[in-house]
């Protein structure tokens, strides 16, 4: 758009909504996109931003001078809280700030980027026993000391704090001073033995050398049981099969006897060939003697037979069972992929991989892997398999045998998520701007929105960064084996600067057709396939690209403008398709018509700029027509209908959001005249019978409030049914689903709202917070619905947790605008969260969040 905002009252938003830098995509059974921010860029003049000499001020939350570039505004002077000066990485920390100095104490003081610069690390040592001396074997290495421990490593015994260094010896059988000895300085010592049945006679095979009698010792060594206080040489001799005496003889004096057999093994049977007579049972013996194997306690008439070469249970029958169990494990590789190896037992036929994939609801068989192999590998939806348990069944014709279970390792998932780079290395790029994804997850695009490399078409070698910002579209597919590999790299086949080709994008069903946004783009023609012109004839008017795949090639089928181009219509800044691809609505938020409802007057307005407009196209064979011209019911300057939009999957329903919409009305089709709440939001519903749109919904938040923005992102299921809309700037205090909605305390936190679609129309379902809300963390930036509606993707962009992989910690908010992906479930109508989700790289990745996809 060569630097130019849609108008004066929306350049900050409408800029900072488009304008950053995408780093890295990372793929979950749902796709989610990390950015980082730049500038807005241009200019504006005093028409535009409405007051001449306006300055851009930023929020300063704690008072250090230094305001947070995330959160700005234009006045003449400087409003209460606020500066001039940006650049603060921590506005909630009066003593963290461009300004500060760095100290060793973990943190980035002065917002360079780095913690601790200039402190090397140190080694320092456990103290448990806070003796001052520290353990060798518990080491950390840190710029600062930390709480517990020292630098000192000698200590010999740090659970004892009168145990250390510069203790001194005494003489008590210990080494008080961990100089290696015991008791230096207090003579040779004499032999002492085991007491441990308190009997006042020893073990002689239990001794201690000592200078002083240690706890638990005597100097008699005469006892042959001394794990029985009442076996020793003092004893009298019963008549119960034990030496009591210990005078090397059994019951002497009681005469008579019975045979018993000798239980080497201590399996309750005896070896038939080894046998004694005795007047009690001697220990050892048994009156049994139908042991097969006297050596091995698993062998006897009572085991369970085993496939193992041995006859167990004494039968007289060797393995007449199923094959021993087998011993499972479980790793993780990329992408969402689960591997298990085991080592290859006897008699098998085949191996059965079972599942028990929530943990609770019971294993079912998902794999078979032939006789002899010893790995499996499986792809799995990582959120839906955090919980999940996992054994391997080895099988032949006597049955099957169960291994161990393995559970997922939530820690060890980091190792399965897909990490995805953009392959022409452009360092401000924005690759992962935008993604969208096939029904079947198996096809993949992401939008490089400031890519700058000259080329033009499909799979052009690219040459120098001279299109700044002309953006640029990878398409990515997954192989049959689970592997990802590169297939497009797709450029506007008319690029210039400031395009932003890419902006939006989606995928049909199948993944052969797909819609790229370029609401830069400055051709100024009108229509469909009109001659591709890469002139500034309507600077900011935008195009939109619909481009098919046969077999493994993309090539271009349509070039796509609005029927009433104008420049800074944005047209193709957001995009979506049905899931046959015979269907899209194309979003134009800078539009300038002053029409209301379908179909109406397409001529620019002047003053009624962004009041904005959505086009319906359609697809018969190869040709694309354009189907309806769609404008709010109540439009308005600056309401940017058309800033959002979504389609069912059979190209019926559509939604459209206007995320600065001025009504203060709530609900479902309510007032839509009052525009009292300036910037709050509204999402209009548009159904399709035959050929003729009608628009059957005009939704607003149940708490409605200006400047929430409202439709700032929306989703709608594939079946049409479910709709849900991100408030961004919504400010309630609330965690969780369904929370109360009224208290503003926490600015800028965000809101999802989700509709459903029933006998009486449309109803509120669920009024949705992050479950660990904070202000600023912009939650509902982005969201994905499944074609059932029953899955919910919200993205949260500035979100400042510092976990890392699903399910991690949500309560340490040190990494600020780091963003974060929340999963949520529908079951019976009712809502539940499934997942918190971050990126891998939390430390070095910002806006985590602000693009999601979700398939099937």
């Amino acid at each position: 758009m060569s630097g130019n905002c849609l108008s004066a009252s929306m350049c900050s938003a409408f800029r900072k909504e488009r304008k950053m830098n995408f780093m890295k995509a990372n793929i979950f059974p749902l796709v989610v996109i990390t950015l980082l921010l730049v500038g807005c860029g241009g200019s504006t003049s005093s028409e535009n931003d409405g007051s001449a000499g306006a300055k851009t001020y930023y929020r300063d939350q704690d008072g250090d001078g230094y305001g947070n570039p995330g959160q700005s505004l234009s006045a003449l002077s400087a409003p209460s809280g606020y500066v001039d000066v940006a650049g603060d990485c921590d506005d909630l920390e009066a003593s963290v700030n461009p300004g500060a100095s760095e100290i060793a104490d973990g943190i980035d003081n002065n917002c360079d980027g780095r913690i601790d610069e200039g402190f090397p690390g140190m080694s320092f040592y456990r103290d448990s026993d806070a003796d001052g001396y520290g353990d060798r074997a518990n080491m950390l290495v840190s710029t600062f000391q930390p709480n517990g421990y020292v630098s000192d490593n000698t200590d010999c015994d740090d659970s004892n704090p009168l145990v250390h260094p510069g203790a001194a010896e005494v003489n008590d059988g210990i080494d008080n001073n961990c100089d290696g000895q015991v008791d230096e300085g207090f003579g040779s010592g004499i032999t002492y033995y085991r007491d441990a049945d308190g009997d006042g006679y020893g073990d002689p095979a239990v001794s201690q050398l000592s200078t002083t009698m240690p706890p638990g010792y005597v100097t008699d060594n005469s006892d042959c049981d001394d794990a029985n206080a009442l076996v020793n040489p003092g004893a009298v001799e019963i008549n119960d099969g034990i030496d009591n005496n210990c005078d090397g003889q059994i019951d002497e004096g009681f005469g008579g006897g019975v045979t018993y057999y000798r239980d080497a093994d201590g399996d309750g049977y005896g070896d038939p060939s080894v046998n004694q007579v005795a007047t009690t049972m001697p220990p050892g013996y048994v009156a049994d003697n139908n042991d097969c194997d006297d050596s091995n306690a698993s062998v006897n008439p009572a085991a369970q037979e085993i496939f193992d070469g041995i006859d167990n249970n004494c039968d007289g029958v060797t393995d007449d069972v199923p094959p021993q169990p087998p011993v499972i494990n479980i790793s993780y590789q990329q992408v969402k992929q689960f591997q298990f190896s085991w080592s290859d037992v006897m008699g098998e036929t085949e191996y059965r991989l079972m599942e028990d994939p929530d943990g609770s609801s019971g294993f079912v068989q998902i794999a078979v892997s032939a006789a002899d192999t010893q790995n499996l590998v499986i792809a799995v939806p990582l959120p839906d398999r955090i919980n999940a348990r996992y054994l391997l069944q080895a099988c032949n014709s006597y049955g099957c045998s169960d291994s161990n279970e393995v559970s997922v390792d939530v820690t060890s998932l980091i190792d399965a998520i897909g990490y995805f780079k953009a392959t022409n290395a452009d360092p401000s790029g924005g690759f992962g701007w935008s993604v969208a994804l096939s029904d079947n997850g198996d096809t993949l695009a992401i939008g490089s929105v400031y890519e700058s490399l000259n080329a033009a078409g499909v799979d052009s070698t690219p040459g120098t960064g001279s299109l700044i910002q002309s953006g640029a579209v990878y398409v990515f597919y997954r192989n049959v084996d689970g592997t990802w590999e590169k297939q497009a790299y797709i450029k506007a086949p008319n690029p210039d600067p400031y395009d932003e080709f890419g902006t939006s994008l989606d995928l049909s069903g199948d993944g052969n057709t797909l819609v790229v946004g370029a609401p830069g783009e400055d051709g100024a023609a009108s229509g469909i396939n009109s001659p591709l012109q890469n002139s500034n004839g309507a600077s900011g008017s935008g195009a939109a690209y619909v481009y098919v795949r046969t077999g493994n090639a993309w090539n271009l089928q349509a070039y796509i403008k609005a029927s009433n181009t104008h420049q800074n219509y944005a047209f193709g800044h957001a995009v979506s398709i049905s899931a046959d691809g015979n269907k899209m609505v194309v979003g134009s938020p800078g539009e300038a018509g002053s029409s209301s409802g379908i179909n109406g007057d397409e001529a620019y307005t002047s003053g009624w700029w962004e009041s904005g407009a959505a086009y319906v196209f359609a697809r018969t064979g190869t040709d694309w027509s354009q189907q309806a011209y769609i404008r709010a019911s109540n439009p308005d300057p600056y309401d940017a209908f058309g800033w959002s939009v979504d389609i069912s999957a059979a190209g019926d329903v559509i939604a459209v959001g206007a995320y600065y919409e001025g009504s203060a009305s709530t609900g479902i089709d309510g007032t839509q005249s009052d525009n009292s709440a300036q910037g709050s939001g509204a999402v209009y519903l548009f159904a399709q019978t035959a050929t003729d749109w009608n628009q059957n919904a005009y939704i607003k938040a149940s708490n409605t409030q200006s400047y929430d923005r409202f439709g700032h992102a929306i989703a709608l299921s594939g079946n049409g049914e479910t709709l849900a809309v991100g408030a961004i700037y919504e400010d309630s205090a609330a965690r969780g689903i369904d929370g109360i909605e009224s208290d503003n305390s926490s600015r800028n936190s965000g809101a999802v709202y989700i509709y459903t679609n029933g006998l009486s129309g449309w109803r509120q379902e669920a009024y949705v917070k992050a479950s660990n809300s904070d202000p600023g963390d912009y939650y509902g930036y982005a969201l994905s619905l499944s074609y059932s509606g029953d899955r919910l993707i919200v993205g949260s962009k500035q979100e400042q947790g510092s976990a890392a992989g699903i399910n991690g910690d949500e309560s340490d908010n040190s990494a600020i605008q780091k963003g974060a992906v929340y999963v949520y479930s529908r079951m019976a109508g009712i809502w539940s969260k499934q997942s918190y989700i971050k990126a891998i790289y939390t430390p070095v990745t910002y806006y985590f969040g602000a693009s999601v996809a979700v398939s099937g």
